[in-house]
């Protein structure tokens, strides 16, 4: 089976498990987020892009920490259950876009302090589309960013 084939029934399946469960994995952010925001808060982490958002757990835990998120996943009922989770606690510090990682990432270079992503390259990635998605990631952190 070629890569592109996998990766897109892999966002079916993703696409499916948020249409029928956007709780699957809680509401408690996971514990790579709780390192992730003692990393942030000793580095001073204002702007944080999350890659691979999902439903929005973590996402919801750093703006609740006072971080400005812009959170990207390419499930379209991911991006809408997080939106709905979001509207009373955001405050216009949440941006939430839809986009396949496998794209360039649409921001300007040096847009955010930090990028977080739970689980993201695990997906089924070519190690070329990896490497991509890490030059990209690059691009978009402010220098001695994270």
């Amino acid at each position: 089976m070629d890569a592109r084939k996998t990766f897109d029934e892999q966002k079916r399946h993703w696409q499916d498990v948020y249409e029928t469960n956007p709780d699957k994995f809680g509401q408690s952010p996971s514990s790579a987020a709780l390192l992730a925001h003692e990393l942030f808060a000793a580095r001073g982490v204002k702007t944080a892009l999350e890659l691979g958002c999902g439903a929005g757990r973590d996402t919801l835990f750093f703006l609740q920490q006072g971080l400005r998120v812009t959170a990207a996943d390419y499930a379209t009922r991911a991006i809408k259950a997080l939106a709905e989770r979001a509207s009373g606690i955001s405050s216009g510090q949440l941006s939430v876009v839809e986009h396949d990682v496998r794209l360039p990432l649409p921001f300007a270079g040096r847009s955010f302090d930090a990028c977080y992503s739970h689980m993201l390259l695990c997906m089924a990635l070519t190690t070329k589309e990896i490497e991509g998605i890490l030059l990209e990631i690059w691009r978009v952190l402010k220098p001695g960013g994270l």
